[in-house]
């Protein structure tokens, strides 16, 4: 029973050596890596597959690619300015105005309007002056 193990275990043996035989003389020869060029691409691309690696066998790590160069900045894209708006009056104030032009004798709808005009740089219709007589008028 022994022999016929040990006669077995000889047979894989030289069939694993006839196999590795083989083998070897399908590789092609030895490759001298100092004696290659690399170029810029395969360094990023091997960078790329070990970042790749790293994160599949640690996927709760973020995955991060480094890289070589600085990624490049965006372009500024020129926005047009607009205009400041203009500062809107409110009522109130213009109602302020227009009792003072009441009061220093303007009581026409004309002579309020140039009166605002003068105060603030820009007149006000005459349905505010109708609206301001309303409320003094509700006032007294």
């Amino acid at each position: 029973m022994i022999f016929l193990v040990v006669s077995f275990l000889k047979r894989i043996n030289q069939a694993l050596d006839t196999f590795i035989q083989k083998q070897q003389k399908q590789l092609p020869p030895a490759i001298d890596v100092a004696a290659t060029h690399v170029t810029e691409e395969e360094k990023v691309a091997e960078m790329v597959s070990q970042a790749m690696v790293e994160w599949y066998l640690n996927p709760a790590e973020p995955l991060t690619i480094p890289f070589t160069e600085p990624a490049p900045k965006p372009i500024p894209v020129p926005v047009k300015q607009a205009a400041a708006p203009k500062p809107k009056r409110s009522q109130e104030e213009v109602y302020a105005i227009l009792d003072e032009g009441y009061l220093a004798g303007h009581t026409t709808y004309t002579q309020l309007i140039e009166y605002v005009r003068l105060q603030t740089g820009t007149g006000c219709g005459k349905n505010l002056i109708t609206k301001w007589k309303a409320t003094r008028q509700e006032a007294a």
